[in-house]
C-alpha cells in the first residue's frame, strides 16, 4: 500500500455491503440486483477484532485490540490495551440474556434496529462509529503519554476503564436515538 493500513481501513472493508452499487441491500430503489450477494458486514458476525501491533512503542503497551460486537456495518470498533489482568465489566460481563448493560448486547441491539431502518439511522451510526474511534484514539494517546512519562505500564487497566466508560456513554446515546 502507499500508506500504512489503519484499523479504520480494515473496519471499512469488513463493513462492506456493496455501498454505491446496485447490489447494496440498503439502496432506496429496486435494481433487480439488490441483496443478490451476501454482504460482508451485515448481521452475520458476533464479534470482530483487529489486532494492532505498534512497532514504535514499548513492548508492554505495543498491542491494541480493536473490538466490535455484532454487525460491523452498525457497530463501533473500540480500542483497548491488551496484556491486562482485568477487562472492564461493560466489555466482559456478557450473559445469554439481552441487556443494555454490556457492549455486546447494546451493539447487537443497535444493529437490529438500524438494519430495519437503514436510511433513517445511517447518520447516527456513522456519527457513533466516528465518535468511538476518535475518542478511543484520544484516550489511547493520553494514556500512552502518561505511561511513557511515568514508566507505569499498569495504567493500561485504568485506560481500558476510561475507554469502556466512553463506549458505554456513546453506545447508550446511539441506542437512545
Amino acid at each position: 500500500p502507499d500508506r500504512k493500513v489503519a484499523p479504520e481501513d480494515v473496519q471499512y472493508l469488513l463493513s462492506s455491503h456493496y455501498q454505491g452499487t446496485d447490489y447494496d441491500p440498503y439502496i432506496n430503489r429496486d435494481t433487480g440486483k439488490r441483496g443478490m450477494y451476501r454482504s460482508i458486514g451485515i448481521n452475520r458476525t458476533g464479534v470482530t477484532t483487529i489486532c494492532q501491533i505498534r512497532p514504535d512503542v514499548p513492548d508492554a503497551i505495543k498491542g491494541i485490540e480493536w473490538i466490535c460486537f455484532g454487525s460491523t456495518t452498525f457497530g463501533a470498533f473500540l480500542p483497548f490495551y491488551t496484556a491486562v489482568s482485568r477487562v472492564p465489566d461493560y466489555l466482559s460481563r456478557i450473559t445469554l440474556d439481552a441487556s443494555t448493560e454490556n457492549y455486546y448486547w447494546s451493539s447487537r441491539l443497535i444493529g437490529a434496529l438500524a438494519d430495519s431502518c437503514y436510511s433513517a439511522s445511517v447518520q447516527n451510526i456513522e456519527r457513533y462509529q466516528l465518535a468511538v474511534g476518535t475518542k478511543g484514539r484520544e484516550i489511547i494517546r493520553e494514556y500512552y503519554e502518561k505511561m511513557i512519562k511515568t514508566g507505569d505500564f499498569s495504567l493500561t487497566e485504568e485506560a481500558n476503564e476510561k475507554l469502556s466508560a466512553m463506549a458505554e456513554k456513546e453506545t447508550t446515546s446511539t441506542l437512545n436515538k
